[in-house]
């Protein structure tokens, strides 16, 4: 949860959202996981976060909102589970350099299927 966008120590601006697509895609290569929390400075962000990520590993949905709780207030100005990325740093991924660390990250699960089978 380092890599959060709101993060006062990290230097990335990844929300919940990307880093639940990203789980979604190691889930989808089935090959065998185990996801491990921790990290991340912003405690509102980082349990958000983890929320997202145990919803996409268990396939159950979770609420649009931050249900009412003893730390709901943490959780403003928007309440929602989804927190927005901020503008400290631009994007400078273009979808070539994307698709060339993605095939770089399917040859390498696809050589370790082979090694584990």
């Amino acid at each position: 949860a380092d890599t959060l966008s709101r993060d006062p120590l990290g230097n990335f601006n990844l929300t919940s959202e990307g880093l639940r697509r990203s789980v979604r895609t190691v889930l989808a290569s089935n090959v065998p996981t185990i996801l491990m929390g921790g990290g991340g400075y912003n405690l509102p962000d980082v349990a958000r976060c983890w929320a997202a990520i145990t919803s996409e590993s268990t396939g159950r949905a979770i609420p649009k909102e931050v249900p009412l709780h003893e730390h709901f207030l943490l959780y403003g100005p928007d309440f929602c589970m989804t927190p927005r990325a901020s503008n400290v740093r631009k994007d400078m991924n273009d979808d070539g350099y994307v698709r060339s660390v993605r095939e770089v990250i399917n040859g390498r699960t696809k050589r370790r299927k082979a090694r584990c089978s």
